[in-house]
């Protein structure tokens, strides 16, 4: 194996283990939903890997899970948890490691991060917020869909902000490491 595969695949089992560790603990909020530091985890992963390896990271995320290691929100796991009401936002996680990966592509810059984060977290909320919806009262209901993205929205700003900037460090300490 050489050894740009071998660094390739380190990164990918790394932030599969970061994303592993850190999406259990969350904090429930008043209006019965949770925030976890899982999308930060798949935001960094967008930005030091190529966007194969985090969408790789991320499904392999979800595999573990969907198999019954409780590695998803507040300590849950197996199958349900992907079709249950966050059902939606866990199917999103790697269509935003993705399309966030592909809007890095190689280039950095706090801006850069911020925006593919952005186009990442909408891409959830458009999946996510409906299929929780659905799930939760049977049909498309835009009051719930509204009070859940008014509830995330103010975590994940901060989430996307910190995120750019711990990336944007990340990946100029990466580039003077080789």
């Amino acid at each position: 194996m050489k050894k740009s595969t071998s660094v390739a695949l380190a990164k990918t089992a790394i932030l599969t283990a970061l994303i592993c560790v850190v999406s259990p603990f969350s904090v429930p909020l008043p209006s019965g939903v949770s925030v976890s530091l899982a999308t930060f985890i798949i935001f960094l992963a967008s930005a030091v890997l190529t966007p194969f390896q985090a969408t790789v990271s991320v499904l392999v995320y979800l595999f573990i899970g969907a198999v019954g290691v409780p590695v998803f929100q507040n300590f849950s796991g197996g199958f349900y948890s992907l079709i249950g009401p966050t059902g939606g936002y866990l199917l999103a996680y790697p269509i935003c490691a993705l399309v966030s990966g592909l809007i890095i592509k190689n280039k950095s810059g706090f801006w850069r991060y911020a925006l593919a984060f952005f186009v990442g977290t909408v891409i959830i909320y458009l999946i996510g917020a409906p299929w929780c919806s659905v799930v939760t009262t049977g049909g498309l209901n835009l009051k719930v869909i509204l009070t859940l993205l008014i509830t995330f929205l103010p975590f994940d700003i901060i989430k996307m902000i910190c995120a750019s900037a711990l990336a944007n460090k990340l990946n100029k300490k990466l580039k003077n490491a080789t």
